[in-house]
């Protein structure tokens, strides 16, 4: 169990699911006594439930901004450069 500030639960998450600073920007506190619940998925890793996830803003695991450049192919093309 953690008990903190909307703030430090956020910078906790951002750090713990590698989330970007411009997801962590867009995102938001939580509401006052909100309880926040991190699930174990069949592989073992702990995910952010649903729910809080869209409360809070926050992408889930495929939709991170890191994926998302990573397969994206246009930032290799030096022609336009």
């Amino acid at each position: 169990m953690l008990v903190t500030h909307g703030l430090s639960l956020r910078l906790f998450l951002m750090r713990w699911f590698q989330y970007s600073v411009h997801e962590f920007e867009r995102s938001y506190n939580p509401k006052n006594a909100a309880v926040v619940v991190l699930e174990r998925d069949p592989g073992g890793w702990f995910e952010l439930s649903p729910v809080d996830r869209l409360a809070m803003g926050f992408p889930s695991y495929q939709e991170q901004e890191r994926f998302r450049l990573m397969h994206d192919y246009s930032l290799l093309d030096k022609s336009v450069w």
